[in-house]
C-alpha cells in the first residue's frame, strides 16, 4: 500500500516540497543477515542519508518468514497489509513476536557508505522514540537527521550525532546532490528516486 503525501524537509538552509509515494525499504540485520528491517519513509531521496532507524518501544513487533523471498523481516504486528494486500493468504509464517524496546541497539547494514566513516560507531543502528505511529507505515521509521526536526532530535538523544555537529545533508540549496554522494551527483531528488531505490533493498507494492 502507497500513499502520495506532500512532504515539506528542512534541507539545510532551505526547504523543499516534494510529492512522492512512500516506500519500503529493507535494512538487513548485521548479526541475523537472513533477517531485515522494513522501515517505511515518505522520504526516499533521503535514504543516502539514513543514520537510524526509530521503533515505538511500547508497540508489538513482528519477525516472519516471507516463503515467496525465502527471507525474513520485522514489523509492526498489526501493519502486515503495507506489505501484504491480505497477510492471512500470504505465504508468511510469523516466528516471533517482541516489544520494540526488545530492538533497541539492534545493528543493521547501511543501505549506502558515503557517511559510514564518519558515523559507523555511533549510527546505523535501532533506536526508540514514542513519536513513532501505528497509523499507516511498518512501525519502523527511517531516520535522517538533516531532514526533519524528530529525525534530529532523536539522533541527539541518541548519541548519532553530537550537537556541535552537521549531520549529512548531501543536497544543494536547488535540490540537486552533492559530491558527497558521488553516484547521484548533480541529479536532482526529484529525477534521482529510481536510482536510489535501484541501489536498495526496494519492497515493491
Amino acid at each position: 500500500m502507497s500513499t502520495t503525501l506532500l512532504v515539506s524537509a528542512d534541507v539545510c538552509s532551505g526547504f523543499l516540497y516534494i510529492e512522492y509515494a512512500s516506500v519500503t525499504v529493507a535494512f538487513q540485520l548485521v548479526d541475523d543477515p537472513k533477517t531485515s528491517l522494513l522501515a517505511w519513509t515518505t522520504t526516499p531521496w533521503t535514504l543516502p542519508s539514513n543514520l537510524g532507524l526509530c521503533v515505538h518501544p511500547d508497540f508489538e513487533y513482528v519477525k516472519i518468514h516471507d516463503q515467496t523471498r525465502d527471507v525474513n523481516f520485522i514489523l509492526h504486528k498489526e501493519l502486515l497489509t503495507t506489505v501484504y494486500k491480505d497477510p492471512k493468504k500470504a505465504p508468511i509464517k510469523i516466528l516471533d513476536t517482541f516489544k520494540g524496546s526488545h530492538l533497541k541497539g539492534w545493528r543493521y547494514v547501511p543501505l549506502f557508505d558515503y557517511f559510514t566513516q564518519r558515523f559507523e560507531d555511533r549510527a546505523f543502528r535501532v533506536v526508540t522514540d514514542k513519536y513513532v505511529t501505528s497509523g499507516s507505515g511498518t512501525g519502523i521509521v527511517h531516520q535522517a537527521p538533516a531532514f526533519g526536526e524528530d529525525d534530529h532530535r532523536i539522533a541527539l538523544a541518541h548519541n548519532i550525532v553530537r550537537v556541535d555537529e552537521m549531520p549529512p545533508c548531501p543536497i544543494d540549496d536547488t535540490g540537486c546532490f552533492t559530491d558527497e554522494v558521488p553516484d547521484f551527483k548533480g541529479l536532482h531528488v526529484k529525477v534521482s528516486l529510481s536510482l536510489v531505490l535501484a541501489t536498495t533493498a526496494y519492497i515493491s507494492l
